[in-house]
């Protein structure tokens, strides 16, 4: 939930910060835009590598669960249902981290330009 908000607060931030660069048109405020830019940029880099880091924290627990699946056909597992239940809600984190990834990069993008 935290990097929900996170997400939605620094692109929030980002664009407003992206619309007030369009505006601009003085070489001499676009030098200046351009150094904000890089700490956009180094923001928006920070929060993907956290992104990424729980992605492939996910993916790990995943691959646990399908080793103790594997071993077992589900039938030691703590509850089947729980298990299938935990791996719905791993599948729709990863959904939403491979969007803000992206919603992430094309604000880095734009701010290169």
């Amino acid at each position: 939930m935290n990097l929900f908000l996170e997400t939605g607060r620094l692109c929030r931030e980002t664009d407003a910060f992206l619309a007030e660069k369009q505006r601009t048109t003085s070489p001499l405020l676009k030098v200046q835009f351009f150094e904000r830019g890089q700490e956009w940029t180094a923001k928006l880099t920070e929060l993907q590598t956290r992104i990424a880091s729980a992605s492939k924290a996910l993916e790990l627990e995943v691959r646990n669960i399908d080793e103790a699946w594997g071993k077992t056909c589900g039938a030691g597992l703590p509850e089947r249902g729980a298990v299938l239940r935990r791996l719905e809600e791993i599948c729709r984190l990863l959904g939403f981290f491979g969007r803000w990834s992206g919603q992430l990069q094309e604000r880095m993008v734009q701010l290169s330009f």
